[in-house]
């Protein structure tokens, strides 16, 4: 099995979380550079084969997926990849449906990461 790549700023994270350290906000995955900016990231360029991408730093930490319309395609596959590696919450945010309400879809419900915490405090 060929090894897998991190997509922009998929490293840092994963070297910060060896580090023992938690994000203090939720990770956001987008696909856009201008996106996220003021959150932890990690950007999915275009063209990018999800099923290259490592997602396993992203394990017991709350991460939500921002988009925009041309990026809709997308989603289901990098949802798909990011709850294989059971993040404590997962949701979605389509940023052109934030007008009409309809924006954010919760697809796992965040769970207690209190063990987490007391593996990462060891």
């Amino acid at each position: 099995m060929p090894r897998k790549q991190y997509p922009a700023f998929g490293k840092k994270l994963m070297l910060f979380r060896q580090s023992g350290k938690v994000p203090s906000k939720v990770v956001m995955v987008v696909f856009n550079w201008e996106l996220g900016r003021a959150y932890p990231r990690i950007i999915i360029t275009e063209n990018t084969n999800t099923e290259t991408l490592e997602f396993g730093y992203l394990s017991g930490i709350p991460v939500q997926i921002v988009y925009c319309s041309q990026d809709a395609g997308r989603v289901d596959a990098v949802a798909q990849a990011i709850l294989a590696v059971n993040p404590s919450y997962l949701s979605t945010f389509a940023l052109d449906l934030a007008e009409i309400g309809k924006a954010t879809t919760i697809l796992k419900p965040l769970q207690n990461t209190t063990h987490i915490e007391e593996e990462v405090c060891v």
